[in-house]
């Protein structure tokens, strides 16, 4: 065999590799989205995913039903970026109230690493192993934030007179 014959060889290897932890990492955020849905109780018409990768035009940010549209590896850390974004019902005098949600994560050996991505604490959790209770522990983390979000948002409103401080980004 020839040494081009090997280039060639070790590339479409590592091409396989690749493709491989990518079909685990997109199994396991389709995984984490579905339990996010079944944890809030998010009707389906108010649920989307959402590209946020900051290097996208304005025009690339619209919401989407199609999970591959909205993720992306960000190359500088490694992590997959995942944008989920759902529309609140009822909420008086707010058009739309919409939430966002950054998720990122990677499998590094067996463990997944996920985090929120507007974190401050860079609160991590991980997973060597994904059952039905999995999720939990990141899902009830994420409604705190929220809240605690929706909160401060409210005082700002009220001592810093910002108009429209609804919502969350996380």
């Amino acid at each position: 065999m020839s040494k081009f014959s090997e280039l060639c060889d070790a590339a479409v290897a590592s091409h396989d590799r690749f493709e491989q932890y990518k079909n685990e990492c997109f199994q396991f955020g389709k995984l984490l989205t579905e339990k996010m849905k079944t944890y809030f109780e998010i009707p389906a018409d108010k649920f989307s995913y959402h590209n946020i990768d900051e290097k996208l035009k304005d025009y690339e940010y619209s919401p989407t039903q199609y999970f591959e549209y909205a993720i992306h590896l960000d190359l500088d850390t490694g992590f997959w970026n995942l944008g989920v974004r759902f529309i609140l019902n009822n909420v008086a005098k707010v058009e739309k109230p919409a939430i966002l949600v950054r998720l990122i994560f990677k499998k590094v050996d067996n463990t997944f690493i996920l985090k929120l991505g507007n974190a401050t604490k860079e609160r991590e959790f991980r997973y060597t192993e994904i059952n039905e209770q999995s999720f939990i522990s990141f899902l009830d983390y994420l409604a705190d934030q929220i809240t605690d979000s929706f909160q401060k948002n409210l005082e700002r409103a009220i001592y810093k007179h910002e108009k429209d401080p609804f919502g969350f980004a996380g």
